[in-house]
Formats: C-alpha cells, sequence, structure tokens
C-alpha cells in the first residue's frame, strides 16, 4: 500500500519546529515501515503561522489533491491534532477521504469503526479544538500585557521611518532619520503643496518620490524580489496612504487596533479597547490631523483635468452636496464651455431636483472681480507680494529638503566605498547599490537645478499686477503665476457658496469673509448672449439671505 506522511507544527522557534517535525516523522516512518506500506510523499506543515483551525494550509492542500488523483492509500499522522483543531474541519476531511477509499492511520492513538470508537475521536477532536481556543486566549493576553509594559510589537518590518531597538529591556522603536525626512516631506507635500502650490494627492506624491529616484521601503529593508530594472524606487499610492493614515509618525503606536473572529475575518475594534505605547514621533500631531482631514475631504473627491478656481466651494442649494465640473463644448462657436452641476441630479439613483448646469468662468470672473474690489488696489498689492515672499519660502525649504537628502546620499555612498575597501561588505550587490544611489543623487541634483531656477524666475518675474478677472483668462491644466495669484486671493478670502435655479434664473450666491453677493448666471455663452455674470437682489425671487449665508423663501 502507498502511503503519505503528513506533520504540522504551528509556533515556536525554527529550531524547536524542525525538531518536533522529525519527530512527527520518525514516528509516522516507523509505523509506514512495520505495516510493510510504500511512502510516496513527506507532507509538511512548516511556516510558523500555521493553524490547526485554518483551511487554508498548503500541504494539506496538496495532499487532498493527491487523494482525488488517487496517489496513495493511507495518510499516517501522528494525532488527530495535527491533522485538525477544528471538529467541523476533522469531519470534513475524514468524510473525503473515506469517499475517495482512503484509511486515515493514527500513529498513537487507535479509533475503531465502531460506535464507541468515533465517540472517542469526536470528543478528542473537541478537546484539541478546545485546547486551539485557549491556546490562542492565553497567546493573546500575553501579548496586551508584554504591550502594557511599554514593548511595542511589530511584524518583521518596523513601520517605515523607524528601526526597532531594545532600550532598558523594552522593545522600542527608533527614528531612522534618512526615511524620516522622505517621511516629513510626504507630510508636508499633502498638507501644504509642493513648491508650485499644487496640493498633491497620494498618487501624485508617489508619482514624484519615484521621478526622484527615492528607494522603497521594501527595498531599503531588503524585502521582495527586484524582477524589472527600476522597481526598487517606484512608489505604491497605497504606501503613501499608508504612511499618512498611521498614527505611528506623532507619537502614538496602539496595539489591538483590529481583532480576528472565528470566521477569520478582521474586524475594527473600539478605540476604547487600543492600548498605546509611546514612540518617538516624526511629525507633530496638528499635521498628522490636518492629513486626516484632507484625507477625509479626498475619499470620494473626483478628479479634474483642469485647474478651477472655485473647485469644491459650491454647493447645490438643494441638497447641499458639492458640486462638480466638466467640459462641454456643444456650443455653435465650438469653444470650451466649463459648467457646474450637482451629482445627485443625474444617474439611475438620483436624489435630487436640481437638473441644471451652471456657466462656470463666468461665474468665476465675476466672483475674482468682486473679491478684487473688497481688497482695493493699495490692500492687494499688498497681498500680492506678501504671497511672492511665502512662494520664495516654500521653494527654499524644498531647496533646503532636496539639499539635505542629497548631503545623506552621497555620505551612505562614501560610507559603503570604505567599508567595501575594508573588506567589511561582501561585493556581491555592490555595484547595484551603487548605482541606485547613483541614480538618486542625479535626480536629487536635477531637481534643485530645477527649484533654482524657478526662485530666479520667481524673484525676477513675479508680475506687478494682474487684472484677476481679466475675460481672456481661461483654466490651465498645470499651475501657474497667474493661477496661483488668484487662487490664493480665493483661499484668503475663504469664498464659497451655493447654486441654484429659481424661477428659471439660475443664480449663485457667494459669500466671503468680507460680505456676500448673489450673481445671476447666463444660460449659454455665444455671440449674441451675455458672457458676464451679474449682480441681482434675491428678495425680487421672493428669497432672503440668512444669517449663515443660505437661501430661504421671504416666508420661512
Amino acid at each position: 500500500m502507498r502511503a503519505i506522511l503528513y506533520a504540522r507544527v504551528s509556533r515556536g522557534s525554527w529550531h524547536d519546529r524542525a525538531h518536533q517535525l522529525m519527530n512527527q516523522l520518525e514516528e509516522c516512518r516507523n509505523l509506514a515501515r512495520s505495516n510493510g506500506w510504500l511512502v510516496v510523499a513527506e507532507m509538511v506543515e512548516n511556516e510558523g503561522q500555521t493553524s490547526g483551525a485554518s483551511w487554508n494550509l498548503p500541504k494539506l492542500d496538496e495532499m487532498m489533491e493527491k487523494a482525488a488523483a488517487g496517489s496513495f492509500d493511507v495518510l499516517v499522522v501522528t494525532e488527530i491534532d495535527r491533522l485538525s483543531r477544528r471538529l467541523a474541519k476533522q469531519v470534513v476531511i475524514e468524510q473525503e477521504l473515506s469517499r475517495l477509499g482512503i484509511e486515515i492511520k493514527y500513529v498513537n492513538s487507535h479509533y475503531p469503526e465502531t460506535s464507541d470508537g468515533q465517540l472517542d475521536k469526536y470528543i478528542r477532536a473537541a478537546i484539541a479544538e478546545y485546547e486551539q481556543t485557549k491556546n490562542v486566549e492565553r497567546m493573546i493576553r500575553g501579548l496586551r500585557w508584554t504591550v502594557i509594559a511599554g514593548n511595542v510589537l511589530t511584524s518583521s518590518v518596523p513601520p517605515y521611518g523607524y528601526f526597532r531597538t531594545n532600550k532598558d529591556g523594552l522593545r522600542k522603536l527608533s527614528v531612522l532619520d534618512d526615511e524620516a525626512d522622505i517621511v516629513r516631506l510626504i507630510y508636508r507635500w499633502y498638507t501644504r503643496g509642493d513648491s508650485d502650490f499644487n496640493h498633491l494627492g497620494t498618487i501624485s506624491i508617489s508619482r514624484k518620490l519615484s521621478q526622484l529616484w527615492i528607494p522603497t521601503a521594501s527595498y531599503n529593508r531588503g524585502l521582495g524580489r527586484i524582477k524589472k530594472e527600476d522597481e526598487w524606487r517606484h512608489w505604491n499610492h497605497k504606501s503613501v496612504y499608508n504612511i499618512l493614515a498611521s498614527e505611528t509618525y506623532m507619537g502614538s503606536w496602539h496595539y489591538g487596533k483590529t481583532n480576528p473572529p472565528e470566521s477569520g475575518m478582521r474586524y475594527k475594534r473600539d478605540r476604547d479597547d487600543w492600548i498605546r505605547v509611546e514612540v518617538p514621533a516624526i511629525i507633530d500631531a496638528g499635521i498628522w490631523e490636518k492629513a486626516r482631514r484632507n484625507r477625509l475631504f479626498k475619499r470620494n473627491r473626483p478628479g479634474t483635468k483642469y485647474m478651477y478656481l472655485l473647485k469644491e466651494r459650491l454647493r447645490c442649494h438643494r441638497c447641499d452636496r458639492i458640486s462638480s465640473i466638466t467640459r462641454f463644448s456643444r456650443n455653435e462657436s465650438k469653444k470650451r464651455q466649463f459648467r457646474s452641476f450637482c451629482r445627485n441630479a443625474y444617474g439611475k439613483n438620483k436624489t435630487c431636483d436640481n437638473g441644471g448646469s451652471y456657466q462656470h468662468l463666468p461665474l468665476e470672473l465675476a466672483v475674482l472681480d468682486w473679491a478684487y474690489q473688497q481688497f482695493g488696489e493699495s490692500s492687494f498689492r499688498t497681498f500680492q507680494d506678501a504671497l511672492r515672499e511665502k512662494y520664495i519660502i516654500r521653494i527654499e525649504d524644498e531647496m533646503d529638503t532636496v539639499h539635505i537628502l542629497t548631503g545623506k546620499k552621497i555620505g551612505q555612498r562614501r560610507r559603503l566605498k570604505r567599508l567595501f575597501g575594508e573588506a567589511l561588505i561582501p561585493a556581491e550587490g555592490l555595484q547595484d547599490r551603487k548605482r541606485h544611489m547613483d541614480h538618486t543623487i542625479e535626480a536629487l541634483e536635477k531637481e534643485r537645478i530645477r527649484l533654482q531656477s524657478k526662485l530666479e524666475l520667481v524673484r525676477s518675474r513675479w508680475p506687478e499686477h494682474i487684472d484677476v478677472a481679466d475675460p481672456s483668462y481661461i483654466y490651465p491644466r498645470e499651475q501657474n503665476i497667474d493661477y496661483i495669484i488668484r487662487h490664493a486671493l480665493i483661499e484668503h478670502l475663504d469664498i464659497s457658496g451655493i447654486v441654484g435655479t429659481i424661477e428659471g434664473t439660475k443664480l449663485a450666491h457667494i459669500k466671503s469673509r468680507l460680505g456676500q453677493i448673489t450673481f445671476r448666471i447666463p444660460n449659454r455663452i455665444g455671440k449674441d448672449t451675455e458672457m458676464n455674470a451679474r449682480p441681482v437682489d434675491v428678495t425680487s425671487f421672493g428669497y432672503r439671505i440668512t444669517s449663515t449665508g443660505d437661501l430661504r423663501k421671504l416666508d420661512q
């Protein structure tokens, strides 16, 4: 008869697991030898994370496939809990093997094919399941007490920007300076924007890090295999998002955030059940909180190709949803028309009756002119000069960061050469690491030159005056100085508004820190139609303005 030997261990050090597996296999071999069975395969589960209660075990699945193919006649296992620690799983496996004509032999136990034998087997299987549940409970309880004592329990890889260390007999995290600089740069780009005043998202940040040839966390820690030439520096936007979402970077590491139920799915526990351990902070709590608000705000935000000044600042007066902006070109002159509309009023599951679209460019030009009139010419010039200084400081800050990163990479390259010269590191992989460092230094130097050119351009060609309401203004696809000045004016005054149709007239009520106004939006833009949005009095339409800036009927 052909036999397959099956052994499994779930935890312990590598040496302990190897010793236990050796003993299990030796006992199975002795039983097969005494019965004259031919051993055709030995199946060993030895990954350190296997559980007898799990259904997804590689060697167990392979054994079941061999059973279906008729490759063996007897399965030899030392104990019933080595095959399964869950009664239901044990019954399913035994019934399937019995259906295929395969017999199971346990080395240390004998269960006759009688009612008493089956009862004894199921009792032992139930006890094995109970022991497994108690082991999990004891392990979780021990881990929680370990964390309460002040230990930081991470996987084999600590969070990006940290490395594991022992301090006063406790496992702690310490800041890894090279990676911490990248973490600060990611938060700066996400919360404050880059040197072009672009508020970057996770995808844009991952692309920019890749362009600067910044090595990924996996490459720095020697994880995974590099299949392509430049894969080592290709950042994933999910990695950037995880860095922005982790509270570890503001000094709070937590244990017990998720809990694995019996189904195997993990669910989030109440925050009161988390255990907090203080770790060195890389960024301030205020910056992390601002990043959190940005993440919540950008979660369901649609992307756009053009730089709209009033993007996400207009809401529907019916359902209060942020109006979306899109481009139309269906007019007679084939010119681009940008319109804002409520997404809740379109689609199969529409929930809003505000189905009209609103000319966006005339409204923005009218809002810009109104904002400029509120400021006054002298105040606007002062504001423009202050914005120029702010822009210069932002460019200089990014240049300083690039300079620091370049200096550290050059220092790492020198240390690498020195260690190799002293025969302290092997030659294997040395050329690849040196080439990667050279690419990173070259990319950072190109970025420094670009920022230097931009700084000189801002200092020499910053406009003394622009017409913010210039009718020729068209939405750019990339940042430029004209857009930066206009956008900064909108942000400084905190301009927002609501759009809606009242008695066939399209209106937009705009409010800012200095006042509020209502505009009538033209229905179409053409040769024979008026392009400008004009101020109107909403009381003529039977409406009034509330203290919060909303439109209400006069009788309400």
